[in-house]
């Protein structure tokens, strides 16, 4: 892999300073001091956005796939959002060595 040589460099600094990690800041020091070639971007809280309030709203977690057939959602590697259809979701997932995608529809059903 193209990132195999930088985990070494970072590996072998670890093991050379010999310095207990508690928190994720100490990892940022940690390859900050490896190499000026680092570029170290610390992630605030704030930074990470919370999802799960438009389950609560507008949309609905699905549990099958726009075809009828059941969706496990512990297996999805990647969640494809399209502007043109964006409350039906490309989901992808491997399963038994295999990609498998499906559409998942999160739009709440409306009452006519």
């Amino acid at each position: 892999m193209e990132v195999d040589v930088e985990h070494a460099i970072i590996e072998k600094k670890k093991k050379k300073v010999n310095v207990p990690i508690y928190h994720p800041h100490d990892w940022c020091q940690l390859v900050r001091a490896c190499s000026r070639k680092f570029t170290v971007v610390e992630i605030e809280p704030d930074d990470f956005l919370d999802f799960s309030v438009l389950l609560k709203g507008p949309l609905v977690l699905r549990h099958k796939d726009v075809a009828g057939n059941p969706f496990k959602w512990h297996g999805v590697q990647m969640v494809r959002v399209h502007c043109a259809r964006m409350w039906i979701s490309r989901i992808q997932d491997l399963v038994e060595q295999r990609r498998n995608i499906s559409e998942v529809e999160f739009e709440e059903a409306r009452h006519t």
